[in-house]
């Protein structure tokens, strides 16, 4: 993480995502992104996400992923993949799947991902998508959708990505498959790679540099977690260490920061995200 500027100066952050979280005044940076003094702020927390090391004075915790590599052709990365992957993915081209995508989403849009996702959390015992997040994320042109149907048309898989510079960030993934029969949740499994692949070669396309899948598992007690790690694991990547960071800038900042880290040590809730819409694998 970069420090820029003289400390006298006011609060500056390059493409800062703001909103609030109940009382409290959030915003976020990500990817090591350049910042300025903390002073002077109307603001109670700033997070850090995807930092390459521990910020200064944060609440840091350390996460994995997997990095893919968009500096490669094609064909490098399909030979990356696992057999079984690569398979299904010209199983999927025979299947006559229409991928969409918008690097600036419309309300329309984003309300549909918005209900698909939350019908998908409710189904997992999730938490609901954070629409305030998202929204702040569009507004600084860092959202970015897709989804993939069946040729009749059906909604199979929505992805939510952030967007910024050189990476894109699976933040969300989701899927409606747990009442289907095997050999239909298996279809929207083929769906939900074909997906994947589409959004890496658009990425790839658009200069791209790193495709991250949103966090893997490292423990092993866990079997859905596992379950997701295989999927991701099965799209080739680099295991990488990355960290979150909580800085609170005033009083209701930190006490937000101990009353979560309370909560957790009590609930035993790891702080180690992964996306479990993955999980559209039979297995």
């Amino acid at each position: 993480m970069l420090r820029a500027g003289n400390p006298n100066e006011p609060l500056y952050y390059a493409n800062l995502i703001t909103y609030r979280k109940a009382s409290l005044r959030v915003a976020e940076v990500f990817f090591d992104e350049k910042f300025g003094n903390r002073g002077n702020s109307d603001l109670d927390l700033i997070r850090h996400f995807y930092c390459s090391h521990p910020v200064p004075g944060a609440r840091s915790t350390k996460i994995y992923t997997l990095w893919i590599s968009l500096r490669q052709e094609p064909q490098s990365l399909l030979t990356n993949m696992s057999r079984a992957t690569r398979a299904q993915l010209r199983q999927a081209a025979k299947e006559n799947f229409k991928c969409e995508f918008s690097s600036a989403p419309t309300n329309e849009w984003t309300t549909q991902f918005f209900d698909f996702f939350d019908r998908f959390a409710d189904s997992m015992r999730l938490k609901r998508v954070n629409r305030r997040r998202l929204l702040a994320l569009r507004k600084k042109n860092s959202l970015d959708l897709s989804r993939i149907s069946s040729s009749e048309g059906k909604v199979l898989v929505w992805h939510a990505n952030i967007r910024r510079g050189e990476f894109a960030f699976c933040l969300y993934s989701s899927s409606l498959f747990r009442n289907h029969d095997r050999k239909m949740a298996a279809y929207i499994g083929r769906a939900n790679r074909l997906l994947h692949w589409q959004d890496i070669l658009r990425f790839r396309d658009e200069g791209v540099s790193t495709y991250d899948f949103g966090g893997w598992y490292p423990g092993s007690q866990n079997e859905a977690l596992l379950n997701v790690n295989r999927f991701k694991e099965s799209f080739g990547g680099e295991l990488v260490v990355q960290y979150n960071c909580d800085v609170p800038l005033t009083p209701k900042g930190a006490l937000a920061l101990w009353l979560r880290a309370a909560a957790r040590s009590v609930t035993k809730v790891p702080d180690v995200p992964v996306n479990l819409g993955h999980e559209t694998e039979v297995y």
